[in-house]
């Protein structure tokens, strides 16, 4: 008893620490394909500041994009032109283009459901529209795409034209014979002064493929139901 006393003092180190500083957290993952069905990802990143006299609050904002056969293969062409390492453990939302719905989200899942570092809470979108428009909308807005979609759905909950459905619920939904989920769509809105991002309606997916695309009265409509 005297020696776990003892070590029980002594072990007061924390042996799991990590230098943020050296790290780069991702905030949003989009999954694209090229016309050879290549993987293009699209990572919105924070990078804390190494410099005491820097505002470590905010941090730099960066944008990667990587391209390979697989997921893996994208992922490792951005950590080869990333300083930091790529922590994935902050991730808010995970967005598929048109094109990927369509032929096949499965792979995606099971990237995210066989790395531990991929959370399950993040909300799942299909993106309906030009990538370059997305990036670009989030390189002028200050903040993390991932953040703002992850805000964007929390605050429109109780919205009746509004789907939410994370990782973990499509997964958990994947598990029954002819399953039917449904994944939040986004699509970019024309405001009076810029452009926003806009949750509008759902994408239909059965067997990890899109079927089809619900308008925002029709997702009323299944909510109602």
């Amino acid at each position: 008893m005297i020696c776990l006393v003892i070590y029980l003092l002594t072990l007061v180190s924390c042996f799991n620490y990590k230098e943020i500083n050296k790290m780069t957290f991702a905030t949003s993952i989009i999954f694209d394909k090229d016309e050879n069905n290549n993987v293009i990802i699209y990572i919105d990143c924070v990078k804390p500041y190494r410099n005491a006299g820097d505002s470590s609050d905010e941090g730099k904002r960066m944008i990667f994009k990587g391209e390979g056969k697989t997921s893996l293969e994208a992922i490792r062409d951005i950590s080869e032109i990333s300083s930091n390492k790529l922590n994935f453990s902050q991730v808010r939302a995970y967005i598929f283009t048109e094109q990927v719905a369509q032929d096949g989200i499965k792979k995606y899942i099971d990237l995210i459901n066989n790395d531990q570092q991929f959370g399950f809470k993040p909300y799942m979108f299909v993106y309906f529209g030009e990538v370059s428009e997305l990036l670009e909308i989030i390189g002028d807005d200050g903040e993390y795409l991932g953040l703002y979609l992850n805000d964007l759905v929390q605050n429109n909950i109780g919205n009746g034209k509004i789907i939410s459905e994370n990782v973990n619920d499509y997964i958990s939904n994947s598990f029954n014979k002819d399953a039917i989920n449904i994944i939040t769509a986004i699509e970019i809105k024309d405001d009076i002064v810029d452009k926003k991002i806009q949750l509008n309606g759902g994408a239909v997916i059965r067997d990890n493929k899109m079927l089809k695309k619900m308008e925002p009265t029709e997702v009323l409509s299944y909510n109602l139901l």
